[in-house]
């Protein structure tokens, strides 16, 4: 009876540790004891600079027990495929395959979305506006008045840049090209914002004791607009994260229930499978 051990690469103990299941990331040595092989396969997924580590610490295995060492390619025996398909299960689809949702990714999307509170925080400052109505077609206020109005709109976009400046360190250390970009166009919009803003009673051409309405409407638009962008980014970095990453507890044993749990392997000290190296003659 044909009987496979699966043993997937942990890089942080330079070592190979029992697994019953793969992931298409994962590099795994796949050992039968009968014919005497050792079969390396390396996930779709896994990292190209990771390949040669796992054919290194490999030889020691090889070397030892003197078995065949087998690298898995486009070619691949049945026998060996059905074995790798029974043991990534769910994870055989590329498509349904989903990466372990982190902390940074978490406080991304928290930040983001307090980001986008702020702008509307901005926006609704700025729509007080329209209660400087003097006429039908006609608003106005006094210079104190509107000089504070738009200060308190720069604070706000000062916490907003604050925060996305937060949640663009965040996308740095996931190292995920999409949040990176996704994050540096967040802070371009909010430069953006402020920019504008900072024109002050420039924005309109007799403010602050008469704006007319189409200029305050137009005024409102830009800001729409440019808050409309702003929370766009963030629904569809959102997205993107809760599609393609899962939380995944991390669950952790005593080595005692570890080896109670495991069947009988070629790499550890279990009575049922007899350990010899080979004899060459």
């Amino acid at each position: 009876m044909r009987i496979i051990y699966c043993y997937i690469l942990d890089k942080s103990k330079m070592d190979w540790i029992e697994s019953n299941n793969l992931f298409l990331h994962d590099i795994a040595l796949l050992i039968e004891n009968t014919e005497k092989k050792v079969y390396f396969y390396a996930g779709p997924k896994s990292a190209k600079k990771d390949h040669e580590l796992g054919k290194q610490l490999a030889q020691n295995i090889v070397k030892k027990f003197g078995y065949d060492f087998i690298i898995l390619d486009t070619a691949v025996p049945l026998a060996i495929q059905k074995e790798i398909d029974l043991l990534l299960g769910e994870n055989i689809d590329p498509k349904a395959y989903k990466e372990e949702r982190t902390i940074l990714m978490q406080l991304f999307v928290i930040l983001g979305f307090l980001g986008s509170l702020t702008l509307l925080a901005l926006l609704i400052n700025n729509l007080r506006m329209f209660g400087w109505r003097i006429s039908l077609l006609t608003y106005g206020t006094t210079l104190d008045s509107y000089n504070e109005l738009f200060r308190i709109s720069r604070i706000t976009l000062y916490v907003a840049f604050g925060l996305i400046i937060s949640q663009f360190l965040c996308s740095l250390f996931t190292k995920r090209i999409f949040l990176i970009i996704s994050s540096f166009a967040l802070i371009l919009i909010i430069g953006g914002i402020y920019y504008y803003l900072l024109e002050g009673t420039g924005l309109f051409q007799r403010a602050p004791e008469e704006i007319r309405r189409s200029e305050l409407l137009l005024h409102t638009l830009w800001l729409l607009i440019a808050i409309g962008g702003f929370l766009g980014f963030i629904v569809w970095s959102s997205i993107v994260i809760f599609k393609h990453t899962e939380i995944k507890p991390k669950m952790r044993i005593s080595l005692e229930e570890q080896r109670r749990a495991s069947h009988p392997t070629i790499l550890r000290d279990k009575a049922p499978v007899e350990l010899k190296e080979i004899k060459r003659e």
